[in-house]
């Protein structure tokens, strides 16, 4: 994990939003107000249990879907078969 000002992120943002995205590094920011971290999506989802993904079928490669590690439904019952 990165630490950087608010100061210095601002000057290079680019690079830690491609750090954080492309090598899954979490950046942190401090100001003297207060802290922050810069997380890629995947790893937002990881942290809120938005990790389960399906394939669609022959949408794979095209879309996909998450759902919450606590939805409860067969998938049959969610394509309605």
């Amino acid at each position: 994990m990165s630490v950087a000002t608010v100061t210095r992120f601002r000057e290079r943002c680019f690079e830690y939003f491609e750090q954080a995205i492309e090598h899954k590094e979490p950046v942190f920011v401090t100001m003297d107000s207060g802290n922050a971290v810069v997380l890629s999506e995947e790893r937002y989802h990881l942290l809120c249990g938005r990790s389960r993904k399906r394939e669609l079928g022959t949408l794979a490669g095209k879309m996909s879907v998450a759902f919450a590690n606590d939805f409860k439904m067969s998938d049959k019952e969610l394509i309605g078969v």
